[in-house]
């Protein structure tokens, strides 16, 4: 298992995901948990979080958990499918991706995003794909 600092050493050129402000907050056997501290720059015209954000999150969540372990492929996202399921009046985001099958050529993770207020704002299905194989 990869360390929060091996993993943000990995994850830096991420540009996108560190100008966001995407935080690891845990890392396991088998998922990521991901947080975003929401300022005005991350709002919508309707003043609530960017759907661009939330789908972010989510796939940074999936990233992390599948290149989190030691000799294992490097996963890239293939194909994902979320749900938008409410808005936030929060102050800050979270996702957690959780493993569904890790493979040699293929990973599959849920997700689910959700505020600090408790309210889950979108779910989402990650289907990875290995660009090395071990």
């Amino acid at each position: 298992m990869k360390s929060t600092d091996q993993l943000y050493d990995f994850f830096k050129m991420d540009k996108f995901a560190m100008g966001i402000g995407a935080v690891i907050e845990e890392v396991d056997e088998n998922s990521a948990l991901i947080s975003v501290k929401l300022t005005p720059e991350h709002m919508n015209g309707l003043h609530v979080p960017q759907g661009g954000l939330v789908y972010t999150i989510a796939d940074f969540a999936f990233a992390v958990a599948s290149n989190a372990h030691e000799n294992s492929p490097d996963y890239v996202t293939l194909q994902s499918s979320m749900n938008f399921i409410s808005s936030s009046r929060g102050s800050k985001l979270f996702a957690r991706a959780t493993a569904v099958h890790r493979g040699k050529t293929t990973a599959v993770y849920n997700a689910s995003v959700y505020d600090d207020l408790g309210r889950t704002i979108a779910s989402a299905v990650f289907t990875g794909f290995a660009t090395k194989r071990i």
